[in-house]
């Protein structure tokens, strides 16, 4: 019985010497996870985990640190085990799923990539983060980055230390490094990693000479060279306070003074790093998470005048994100960068956007051979823009240096001019005028057959207008934005005249003889406008009219009656053939007089009806010799002895008009007809609409005599 009560206290004893060590290790662990000592921390949170079998339930904040600091030490298969027993359990919450996603990519595991897109919990992420996995297309957008590939060539260098080395800048004899080679440089507590300091690469890449900038006694990270002031620009950790956190800033060596100046904007409060100067000298532009930015860290830049940096101004929400947005790099006109906050394949990935359109065009993923799983940036080109370096960790999570050949886009506008009818100018003298966001770019002249072509830019949108005075304006819109495969389009274009081409010939009534030297005008309707022509010997006229407009022709000649019709260009597309007759002044010739009105049931003339009278003067003064008969004529509605008696009443009001205009009594007669000659069917007892009743109450002249 003894034998047993000591046997249970034993395994009593052993139990709770376990339970006290292994809250020893737990409060170790967490200790030196607060100290960001990841590397201490992270053999012992595997300790608790893979060999003590530390429940995730109850310790799901202690697995959440794990995974961060396995992350950190470039442990990715523990972090990855991690977050998947987090995701399993019942303490799972919408960022441990974000969590995993990211590092099932980093771990190039895709489907499981494409499982957390899918979680119902990501729902519940942050607005920032939620849009970013749905900018992911439920998995597409992986095969559609592959689907474009670039075949550029991504090779790794033979000159890598093997320790961590990375590219930032050329110098002018060859290429700013920065890396961990020295041995003899003190390890970083948080990883275990050596800092990293600058070198330069010289002559033809093959003599490495290390830079010595004061007071590096921790990391040097990206640097890069002022060859204009002989002045070097780098980052560096500031010198650490007891308890201070880690902090970066960028720092400025002038070679000829062999001194050491700080950029203003430096701050304890925030990292200011990977400095990168554009080619003309006048900006810099570095990474930052200073106040005003995104996300995690933003790219940022400062504008140099008269030797002081202006105010940093954020790169803008087209370019950064609520993750990080690192390593920029001016490569030409454009902005390459590397960042975790949009769809690309893992890790940092590197994207590209012109540097005047930061504010306009989303940038474009630099494609799936400089992009990889893991992280890829700082991408050098050469000034050919084709050959150059990029950095990652793609093969064993330790940076190394690869150089790069692109395989550039290619983008061809091209199209032929084709027109409806002809034009007084060729169409290779027609303008296309290139745009882009308002401004003109250039101009563009077909060649004979009506081709034009234009080499279009990488993440671009270009309108081109063309048309002159003849022309309706023509404009067709190109974009490159988002491809990431050359493209060559062959469009057609056809342009439309302004004007319709129109032939009218000029024929007697009677005799259908065509009538030389009438002098026929087109009066636009609308605008008035007014083309006066002549007939030619064969009573032609051409002419070209304005499409979708209604015009008045006049045709008028001493001896015969001005003849009027109306014409649209509205619904014709083709050339508009017309015959004009006109009648010759004869006895029996016989002229409606249009909108002659009067009240309903009165021979009082409206105000209006006088401008169209007005036309009857002129008439009879232009023919002095003629006499003539003005009758009015009703519809069949109303009596027919009040109607003859209504129309007599009309015609003579009119008549009255005309003498009061100067025509001598005896050249007119006033003759009321009723209804009497109706045009139509529509005489008593016949049902008919207000158009055909219209078509009978007219006024009309009749020639009695020459």
């Amino acid at each position: 019985m003894k034998a047993l009560a000591y046997s249970l206290l034993a395994v009593l004893i052993l139990c709770s010497q376990k339970v006290f060590s292994q809250k020893l290790k737990i409060n170790q662990a967490e200790s030196y996870y607060q100290m960001h000592r990841f590397y201490d921390a992270n053999s012992i949170y595997k300790e608790l985990i893979e060999k003590d079998s530390l429940n995730v339930s109850d310790h799901d904040t202690l697995f959440r640190h794990a995974a961060i600091t396995a992350e950190n030490t470039k442990d990715l298969p523990f972090a990855y085990d991690v977050l998947k027993m987090l995701v399993k359990s019942q303490k799972s919450s919408p960022e441990d799923v974000y969590e995993l996603f990211r590092i099932a990519l980093l771990m190039n595991d895709y489907s499981l990539a494409k499982t957390c897109l899918n979680e119902a919990s990501a729902q519940l992420l942050p607005q920032a983060k939620k849009e970013f996995l749905v900018s992911h297309k439920k998995g597409a957008i992986w095969d559609e980055l592959r689907s474009n590939g670039t075949k550029d060539t991504v090779k790794l260098v033979n000159w890598n230390s093997g320790f961590g080395d990375f590219a930032s800048a050329f110098y002018p004899f060859g290429l700013v490094v920065s890396s961990s080679l020295d041995q003899n440089a003190r390890n970083w507590e948080q990883d275990n990693s050596r800092f990293i300091s600058t070198y330069v690469f010289v002559d033809s890449l093959n003599q490495l000479r290390p830079l010595k900038f004061p007071g590096q006694d921790r990391h040097d990270g990206a640097a890069c060279y002022d060859a204009k002031n002989h002045t070097w620009i780098y980052s560096k950790n500031f010198s650490l306070k007891s308890g201070e956190y880690a902090r970066t800033g960028i720092y400025f060596f002038d070679e000829s003074a062999k001194k050491e100046s700080e950029f203003p904007f430096n701050s304890r409060e925030y990292f200011v790093a990977q400095p990168y100067l554009s080619s003309k000298g006048d900006t810099l532009w570095f990474s930052s998470d200073m106040p005003g930015s995104f996300g995690k860290s933003d790219i940022w830049f400062s504008i140099r005048k008269s030797e002081v940096w202006s105010q940093p101004v954020n790169a803008g929400a087209n370019v950064n994100t609520f993750e990080d947005d690192m390593f920029p790099v001016i490569n030409g006109e454009e902005l390459f960068y590397s960042t975790r906050g949009k769809p690309g394949l893992g890790g940092l990935d590197i994207f590209k956007v012109t540097v005047k359109d930061l504010d306009k065009n989303q940038p474009v993923h630099s494609g799936v051979e400089v992009n990889s799983s893991r992280d890829d940036f700082s991408l050098l080109l050469k000034k050919d823009g084709i050959h150059g370096f990029m950095s990652s960790n793609r093969q064993d999570l330790i940076d190394h240096i690869y150089s790069v050949k692109l395989n550039p886009l290619y983008f061809l506008y091209g199209a032929k001019l084709t027109i409806d009818h002809p034009v007084s100018v060729p169409l290779n003298q027609i303008p296309v005028v290139v745009k882009q966001n308002g401004i003109i770019l250039d101009t563009l002249y077909a060649d004979k057959d009506g081709q034009i072509s234009f080499p279009a830019k990488v993440n671009q949108e270009y309108s081109f207008e063309i048309g002159n005075e003849e022309t309706e304006p023509l404009k067709d819109l190109y974009t490159t934005i988002g491809k990431a495969k050359s493209d060559t389009v062959d469009r057609t274009l056809n342009l439309k005249s302004k004007y319709i081409p129109v032939s009218t010939v000029v024929v007697d009534d009677k005799t259908k003889e065509p009538v030389p030297n009438v002098e026929v005008t087109m009066v636009n309707i609308t605008s008035g406008k007014k083309e006066v022509l002549k007939t030619d010997d064969k009573g032609n006229i051409s002419t070209k009219l304005l499409r979708n407009a209604d015009y008045e022709v006049i045709a008028q000649k001493q001896g015969f009656i001005t003849s009027n019709i109306d014409l649209s260009t509205k619904l014709s597309s083709d050339n508009l053939d017309k015959t004009l007759p006109i009648q010759k002044i004869r006895k029996g010739a016989k002229f409606e007089v249009e909108n002659v009105l009067y009240d309903f049931g009165k021979a009082t003339l409206r105000p209006e009806s006088k401008i169209e009278l007005n036309k009857i003067v002129a008439f009879l003064t232009e023919n002095p010799t003629i006499k003539v008969e003005l009758s009015s004529h009703t519809d069949s509605r109303g009596s027919d002895k009040s109607n003859l008696t209504l129309s007599q009443k009309r015609a003579q009001s009119c008549v009255d008009y005309l003498i009061s205009q100067g025509i001598p009594s005896k050249r007119i007669v006033a003759k009321g007809y009723g209804e009497l000659q109706l045009l139509n069917k529509c005489k008593n007892g016949v049902t008919c609409d207000e158009a055909d009743h219209q078509k009978n109450r007219r006024t009309e002249i009749k020639i009695l005599s020459e």
